[in-house]
């Protein structure tokens, strides 16, 4: 378990303001040296209805220290990096439960072969969904391409992660579908 920095949360409900969001929780944590993940504790919502977003940065870059995020209970949220690295990843997060869920899926896959990974999921009209998609590699490399990916809906049923490279990949992946 790496070291849980949760220096502060700030939490908000939302008041008929924006319709489909019920509160947002922000806070910040870090995974410290030659650790590989955090857990933080959050206010309580329904994980069935939250996505949590991240942005991170490290002391000194390793495609390594790039870490995925992943609600695991009501009340928490773990963060991963896939090396087991000498910096500190440094985490911005952002929790948003939402109103109005028809579904939400999640998930994790690994790939070790190639630069794009397709992921079935049960069918979700994509034009009322949310995809999130979080990636880490297992590598002490430094080339910042390594570091880049993007995750689109490749149809109804199927997501799709694209990445440069063939390295150990973990894709973590979060869909929530409105009515």
């Amino acid at each position: 378990m790496g070291v849980l920095d949760n220096f502060a949360i700030d939490s908000y409900k939302i008041d008929g303001a924006i319709g489909s969001i019920e509160s947002i929780q922000h806070g910040t944590a870090s995974i410290g040296s030659n650790a590989t993940s955090a857990t933080i504790n959050i206010n309580s919502v329904d994980a069935s209805k939250s996505i949590v977003l991240l942005t991170w940065r490290s002391e000194d870059f390793y495609v390594g220290d790039m870490p995925t995020a992943k609600i695991i209970s009501n009340t928490q949220v773990r963060f991963d990096r896939g090396y087991n690295s000498p910096n500190f990843t440094f985490i911005r997060w952002t929790v948003i439960e939402f109103k109005n869920v028809r579904s939400k899926q999640s998930g994790e896959a690994y790939n070790t072969t190639s630069g794009q990974t397709d992921i079935t999921i049960s069918p979700v009209n994509t034009n009322k969904s949310i995809l999130v998609g979080t990636m880490r590699r297992y590598s002490s490399g430094t080339a910042l391409m390594s570091a880049i990916y993007t995750v689109e809906f490749y149809s109804s049923t199927q997501i799709r992660f694209t990445f440069v490279g063939i390295l150990d990949t973990y894709l973590v992946w979060q869909v929530v579908e409105f009515d």
